[in-house]
């Protein structure tokens, strides 16, 4: 879910995550198709603007 937020953003961004191992790895790209519901998305915005990251 995270990735496809990240991915979704109506700016230039870069996903980078990590994984442990070669199974995880195809865990996570095998998400890469995942489509967030309107409802879902506007409840992470939601969180992401309650919580904003301070740099």
């Amino acid at each position: 879910m995270a990735l496809e937020w990240v991915m979704g953003q109506p700016f230039a961004c870069l996903a980078i995550f990590m994984v442990a191992s070669r199974a995880r790895l195809a865990t996570a790209l095998g998400r890469a198709d995942v489509t967030l519901t309107k409802e879902a998305r506007q409840a992470i915005d939601d969180a992401d603007r309650a919580h904003p990251m301070r740099y």
